[in-house]
């Protein structure tokens, strides 16, 4: 949500081209997608004359001021990605102490939707020694849904959707799971038998 609903037509807006240099024939659209760096969005001219009425602020958040919902959207990170540009910079290290055991890494579906790779397996796999197998696919989920669920009506379902995700996790018999989702874990802790941590326990 902050980072991609917030600032949905902010860039159209009338503040934000005046401050990037746009005119009155040509419109900027921004083409490249934001990155953990800031700065070095890419543009790209369209004729306003054609796309005026395409492209402009007047989703649920135009109220709030375009330039301030570009600024907290480009500012809002992923805590892995984050951890992972630091490490990439030499800004922290991750050191020779060891994890034991076989772990299992669960990519869950808000990563997947934010397109910015697994990070936390990235890290993860630099600790010496780690036993760590991720699972691989984009058609497993452990059927949660945030809260959903929890909730008498859709509980059943969320079970049946996230069994082939649960077998798949039996199957590599694991001595505990790693995922990033702290829905993911409540559904593993109600179905699984193994103990569950996220990423950051792990690194530190």
């Amino acid at each position: 949500m902050l980072k991609n609903i917030l600032k949905e037509g902010a860039y159209y807006s009338r503040e934000y081209q005046d401050s990037i240099g746009a005119n009155e024939a040509y419109i900027k659209i921004p083409v490249a997608r934001q990155s953990t760096n800031p700065g070095g969005r890419k543009f790209e001219l369209v004729k306003k004359m054609i796309y005026k009425n395409l492209f402009k602020d007047d989703g649920y958040f135009a109220s709030i001021d375009p330039i301030k919902r570009i600024l907290v959207a480009e500012n809002t990170y992923d805590l892995g990605s984050y951890l992972a540009d630091l490490h990439q910079s030499g800004e922290i290290k991750i050191t020779s102490g060891r994890v034991s055991g076989h772990m299992v890494y669960f990519p869950p579906c808000h990563m997947l939707e934010q397109n910015i790779g697994r990070p936390y397996l990235d890290l993860l796999q630099k600790i010496p020694g780690v036993n760590l197998e991720p699972i691989k696919g984009e058609l497993y989920c452990c059927g949660m849904a945030g809260i959903m669920g929890f909730k008498r009506e859709f509980h059943q379902a969320s079970i049946n959707l996230g069994n082939r995700l649960m077998e798949k996790i039996k199957d590599l018999n694991p001595e505990y799971i790693v995922t990033d989702c702290l829905s993911c874990r409540l559904q593993f802790n109600q179905m699984l038998p193994y103990k569950v941590f996220h990423p950051i326990e792990i690194l530190k």
